[in-house]
């Protein structure tokens, strides 16, 4: 986001030197700006509203309305699932529109997390979008962010060893990055568990799996060390599908037993 603000204040230092502030055209900077101070105090639904107000001021053949589009959509991501409809057609939009590659590739990093948050049937098109996004992202953050969860979707579509290639990217390219750290932990995962708790010491974790004897599924308790921090695990399943887990995660929600899918060596 900070190149972003880069862009809007160059855009507005450019406005002022012309000395013409009262015309329709040179007040659209300022909203813009303005708009984009709203979005950094999180008052999602003013800056929503102050960039409507400047889409509908600028012309189509403005440049900054992609950037405009783009910061509209990320309103939108914040106010919920619910609106997530406009937030990928606004992204769209910024997409279609003639401006910088960094904003065409954010975009898209926009609609691959929809698409990833929609679930299993919408994984392709997240794919789709995080592969384009890093083909336009500069080498620092958010590209980080992406390469993790470009790795993350291939697992989940089965593609386990190119999922190893992405997150070995973002290892060696991003190693001070937390994802770093959990791409690391992915790198030759083959299947997935469902994972019920974490635990600091053994005898708590063999406790949880003794709760879980009714539940109709084997438990087991897994030592793991990761970043100088040793745990137990308590995990189940050994599935080689991403629908499978989801599957029996259904099934142990409905007994009361809630829990998450990890991906396992």
């Amino acid at each position: 986001m900070s190149k972003l603000l880069s862009l809007f204040l160059i855009i507005v230092a450019l406005t002022v030197g012309t000395g013409c502030h009262h015309s329709r055209t040179a007040q659209s900077p300022y909203r813009l700006a303005v708009a984009k101070r709203l979005y950094e105090q999180r008052q999602y639904h003013q800056a929503q509203d102050t960039l409507s107000n400047f889409i509908l001021e600028s012309g189509s053949d403005r440049t900054t309305l992609c950037e405009a589009y783009y910061l509209r959509g990320l309103c939108f991501r914040h106010q919920g699932a619910s609106y997530d409809t406009k937030a990928k057609q606004d992204f769209t939009k910024a997409i279609t529109r003639s401006c910088h590659p960094m904003i065409k590739g954010l975009a898209h990093v926009g609609l691959g997390h929809i698409h990833f948050e929609q679930g299993l049937a919408s994984l392709a098109k997240a794919k789709y979008h995080y592969l384009t996004a890093l083909n336009q992202l500069d080498d620092a953050a958010p590209k980080d962010a992406v390469l993790y969860r470009v790795g993350v979707t291939l697992q989940r579509l089965g593609y386990w060893s190119q999922a190893d290639r992405y997150f070995l990217r973002c290892v060696h390219h991003f190693p001070s990055s937390k994802f770093a750290g959990q791409a690391k932990r992915r790198v030759g995962a083959k299947i997935f568990r469902l994972q019920i708790g974490a635990f600091s010491d053994l005898k708590r974790a063999q406790q949880n799996v003794k709760s879980l004897s009714g539940t109709g599924f084997q438990f087991d308790s897994t030592l793991e060390t990761h970043d100088r921090k040793t745990l137990y695990y308590v995990r189940t399943g050994r599935y080689t599908t991403y629908q499978m887990a989801l599957s029996q995660l259904d099934n142990l929600s409905r007994r009361d037993s809630g829990g998450i899918i990890v991906a396992c060596k």
